[in-house]
């Protein structure tokens, strides 16, 4: 027997707005949503709940079917239109003369790593996310993406590896739960207050297989990066394709003023941490996956929450930051194995600081004097 659900986050104050959204971050343009709330079960919300009426699950049923009859149409469409717009765009920002699809390619090596998008309580589209499969049923993301300068109502999450074809074939999924960690407060002053982490909840399970927790000491070295984020070269605009795309962050120190968080740089091809599959994260890759190979697989370690950069610099050029914080895995547990005592069957004892990592992603701004000085992240 299902044993229920963990009670939801409750009565939260309302989160300072973390950033202006801009409207070509969502999926309009892209799809035409249905006008009502999408979901058919009670939505968890921080600061108040709502039950969705029976008619709007019917209504979604419907869209989907209806978009199910123009999926080949529609698709062949959006293939034409995607060829036409990455011709001159990439995966995340990457380097000047990559090849974005060799970053196409390698975000397929992590399918657990699935776009997700918001809405607000009439329906209409406010936010585009990743997230990460760590359970047929739940997929781990940033809070912020929650909970931020719109009150997201529903959520719902696709496994495909472009956005734009999993809606129009109808094969995107709606939340039944959302829970934000019990510290989240919101971002203030450019920075999350707490964990930036939420555990979105599925009735329905998704086929995908879930990553794997890296239950270690926290490593430093290489990370793999997936995400559905904006795309271009440095220096130059990005746009919202909507692939999932992989690449390579090297993470190598902590902050000298707080050990919590880790950084990895977007270095030029002279950098001794030059990567051919080196990129930086953009708006759309919050949530997405950070992975380690520890001689088991790929594992995930961490989720993308931020990315910093220099006061006056662009944003999509090199020596940004992706910012990196450890947390425990406890909270996870707790959800995932409930009838275990929160205890995953398979983990080990671990220090308090083993955790899992949130990783760079809202874009900040950052006051750097020096490399080795610490950066003003209320910048």
């Amino acid at each position: 027997m299902e044993q229920p659900l963990p009670t939801a986050i409750a009565n939260r104050s309302p989160a300072v707005a973390w950033m202006n959204h801009r409207g070509d971050w969502d999926f309009r343009g892209n799809v035409i949503m249905s006008s009502c709330i999408p979901v058919c079960r009670q939505v968890d919300l921080p600061s108040s709940g709502s039950e969705v009426p029976i008619g709007i699950c019917e209504r979604l049923r419907r869209a989907s079917t209806l978009r199910m009859l123009v999926a080949v149409s529609a698709t062949l469409v959006g293939l034409l239109s995607l060829s036409l717009a990455t011709a001159e765009c990439s995966a995340a920002i990457i380097h000047s003369g990559a090849n974005t699809w060799d970053y196409v390619a390698y975000g397929d090596s992590f399918p657990s790593v699935m776009w997700g998008g918001g809405f607000d309580q009439n329906g209409k589209s406010v936010n585009l996310f990743s997230g990460v499969l760590i359970d047929p049923h739940w997929v781990l993301t940033a809070a912020h993406i929650y909970r931020g300068e719109f009150e997201t109502s529903a959520v719902a999450f696709g496994p495909g590896p472009n956005r734009t074809n999993d809606l129009n074939m109808g094969l995107e999924q709606y939340s039944s739960s959302i829970f934000l960690h019990p510290s989240f407060g919101g971002i203030v002053d450019n920075r999350p207050v707490g964990y930036d982490l939420a555990l979105i909840h599925f009735d329905d399970p998704f086929s995908q297989t879930p990553a794997t927790l890296f239950r270690g000491e926290l490593p430093l070295g290489d990370y793999s990066v997936a995400g559905y984020g904006r795309s271009g070269f440095p220096g130059d605009p990005s746009t919202n394709d909507g692939w999932r795309r992989g690449g390579i962050h090297v993470v190598e120190s902590k902050f000298p003023d707080n050990e919590d968080y880790f950084f990895s740089e977007f270095v030029d091809p002279s950098h001794p941490n030059y990567r051919e599959l080196g990129s930086l994260v953009q708006p759309g890759d919050s949530g997405g996956g950070w992975f380690f190979d520890a001689g088991q697989g790929f594992e995930l370690v961490g989720v993308t929450s931020k990315i910093a950069f220099p006061d006056g610099t662009d944003p999509n050029s090199y020596g940004n930051l992706s910012i990196a914080n450890s947390l425990d895995l406890a909270w996870i547990d707790s959800y995932l194995y409930p009838t275990s005592g929160g205890r995953s069957p398979t983990s080990v004892p671990e220090p308090s600081t083993v955790g899992i990592v949130v990783i760079g992603g809202v874009i900040l701004g950052w006051r750097r004097r020096r490399r080795e000085a610490s950066p003003n992240l209320a910048g």
